[in-house]
């Protein structure tokens, strides 16, 4: 996988990182990645594919399947699979996605629910202004990944003993996966609220950093969110090499 450096969304990330609410901290990110393959590691991928290639040998995995990707024993089913897992070990690179299996991922099927979904929940706790973002967030996550040409995928936290969304002071999170193969790229929305009495935050720290959102002149005022700037990000992403690649 290859992290791509996309201006717009590193804006959409500033505005939903360190915003303080009624009962804790909001911070999130969304970043993008290309499926190109790199040299420097597939370690991930061949561990995983070998591990499901024995569940295999010892009938664990069938070619019955109904899961989120269908049955694993069918190869782009692991891919896609791997992929997810890939892209989260590469964005919290101190955690370790690897043991996450299929079960912890849900498909979902309507573009629409999801965006609801998440503009409801956002709007719930920053709705100061986030209404008036929602189209600019959503505009800027469509010019990367062409939101109707992608599968959805979200991920359930808790069922994995180790992740960062089930830890101690995490009052909820939200993980989704927007999934285009045939520009083969992915994008991963993740937000979560961490409890002000977490020793996970510093609430000054974030009240600080907070105070930028808070300017009548920021974001969507800013000349670099000029909407007749939107079309021409596709040609500023750069793709970055990370740790985390395969090919099968």
């Amino acid at each position: 996988m290859k992290f791509l450096n996309c201006p717009g969304l590193e804006r959409v990330t500033e505005l939903l990182s360190g915003l303080i609410t009624g009962t804790g901290v909001v911070n999130g990110k969304v970043e993008a990645y290309s499926e190109k393959p790199i040299k420097s590691d597939r370690k991930l991928a061949k561990s995983l594919e070998h591990q499901y290639t024995q569940e295999i040998t010892k009938g664990l995995i069938t070619r019955q399947g109904s899961g989120s990707f269908g049955s694993l024993y069918e190869p782009n089913n692991r891919k896609t699979l791997i992929k997810l897992i890939s892209t989260m070990n590469h964005s919290f690179p101190e955690y370790d996605f690897s043991s996450v299996r299929e079960h912890h991922f849900n498909r979902e099927n309507s573009l629409s629910k999801v965006q609801n979904a998440i503009n409801i929940t956002l709007n719930s706790c920053v709705d100061d202004y986030y209404p008036e973002k929602a189209e600019v967030i959503w505009s800027e996550i469509d010019d990367v990944i062409s939101l109707e040409d992608c599968q959805v995928y979200s991920y359930i936290p808790g069922l994995s003993e180790e992740d960062p969304f089930s830890q101690l002071g995490v009052v909820w999170s939200m993980n989704y996966f927007f999934v285009n193969t045939k520009l083969k790229r992915v994008i991963y929305f993740t937000t979560q609220c961490i409890s002000f009495n977490s020793e996970m935050i510093n609430e000054q720290e974030f009240e600080e950093q907070n105070k930028w959102f808070q300017m009548d002149n920021s974001w969507n005022q800013n000349e670099s969110w000029n909407t007749n700037n939107n079309n021409n990000n596709n040609n500023s992403i750069e793709e970055e090499e990370t740790m985390f690649s395969f090919q099968f």
